[in-house]
């Protein structure tokens, strides 16, 4: 018995992981509901490990549940995620002051190459990429850090802000400022400069902040 429970636990997770990863990619939209049924067979999976993995996503704000009405897509207002934005920015700064204080040979070819990546994908003016090498940068940075909270939280505060953020990157002349930034963050880093590294990462994120005010005074759908 004990082993069927943890292949359920186990199966739960992996559930969770890939709703978290579609609610990222707006594959799960805002409202939609998760209907038990339809994802037990979609990932085939047991409904019990279907309602822990929903139970899951619940706790992390992703998903609300109701009442005679099932579990659906939490929808994030601008107000939170402006939030959201603001705990991220103070979790990141820790991680890139740790991460240039930490930072060795190996650690700063692995984050250049990420700036390569974001240089690329600003040249072709490809949001998609660009929204998955700055996430790629953010986790480089958190692991570099070695710092576990810091990991997790800013994970989860990614999820919960992906949609509005990647309207924000999709506004005109976004990538080039941003692209600028990055690259300042990564060469402060890799120079072991834990100042210049904060700064950067603090100025990303007040231009992150300035675009999601922007899109609450549009008026545009939270």
């Amino acid at each position: 018995m004990g082993t069927k429970a943890g292949q359920t636990a186990v199966r739960a997770d992996q559930i969770a992981a890939a709703l978290r990863r579609g609610i990222r990619a707006s594959e799960f939209v805002p409202g939609q509901r998760l209907p038990e049924v339809d994802l037990a067979e979609r990932f085939g999976a047991s409904r019990r490990a279907v309602r822990d993995a929903l139970a899951q996503l619940a706790h992390e704000g992703l998903v609300e549940r109701r009442s005679n009405i099932g579990a659906s897509v939490r929808a994030i207002s601008i107000p939170e995620a402006i939030e959201n934005a603001e705990i991220r920015m103070l979790v990141e700064t820790l991680c890139v002051t740790l991460a240039a204080e930490r930072i060795d040979a190996r650690g700063a070819a692995e984050l250049r190459g990420i700036g390569r990546a974001l240089q690329a994908a600003a040249d072709l003016a490809d949001v998609t990429a660009f929204a998955e090498a700055t996430s790629a940068l953010a986790r480089a940075c958190a692991r570099l850090s070695g710092h576990g909270v810091a990991q997790d939280t800013l994970e989860r505060l990614r999820v919960l802000n992906a949609r509005h953020n990647f309207r924000v990157t999709s506004s005109p002349g976004w990538l080039a400022a941003a692209l600028s930034r990055r690259m300042a963050q990564i060469e402060a880093i890799c120079r072991g400069d834990p100042a210049a590294a904060a700064e950067a990462l603090r100025e990303h994120s007040f231009a992150v902040m300035a675009g999601l005010r922007a899109l609450g005074a549009g008026k545009e759908d939270a």
